[in-house]
């Protein structure tokens, strides 16, 4: 329990505000005990990877990531861009970007963990890509062009 002085902190429902209560004549402002939780009553803000996008197939190498927090009023202390349990990123200013190196073909699953300076954390919804060897073509250039015939079958 915290002891908190009421001339400092008004408790709505979950929603905490800080107030100034005139004195009621006892000296110091009453005080109250408040749970643990009631200093972290402001929930985290929701974050979203928004590129790739979710079930995308992306060339393997080099993957862009960006993750979009939609509440900007909430100061963030860090953001973590995750492959399955696998740390492969962190960002702590926007924009909330990592470029995700030496990625080999496979299906990958990724998340984004925020944690807020109060310390409340959220995680997106995980976003699943499809990494594939990157398809390389040559443009030969010269002054005619053949069609091969077509092949009887």
């Amino acid at each position: 329990m915290n002891r908190v002085g009421i001339s400092r902190l008004l408790a709505v429902g979950t929603a905490i505000a800080w107030c100034s209560v005139p004195s009621i004549g006892l000296g110091d402002s009453p005080v109250i005990d408040l749970p643990e939780t009631a200093e972290s009553a402001v929930a985290a803000p929701p974050i979203a990877i928004v590129s790739p996008s979710d079930d995308s197939i992306v060339d393997a190498g080099n993957i862009f990531i960006r993750a979009q927090v939609s509440d900007l009023k909430v100061t963030i202390a860090s953001m973590e861009f995750h492959e399955g349990e696998r740390i492969i990123g962190q960002c702590l200013t926007p924009p909330f970007s990592i470029i995700w190196s030496n990625v080999i073909p496979g299906h990958y699953t990724l998340t984004v963990r925020v944690t807020a300076n109060a310390g409340q954390s959220a995680t997106s919804a995980p976003v699943r890509i499809e990494a594939r060897v990157p398809v390389t073509a040559t443009l030969v250039r010269g002054r005619t062009c053949r069609l091969a015939p077509p092949i009887a079958s």
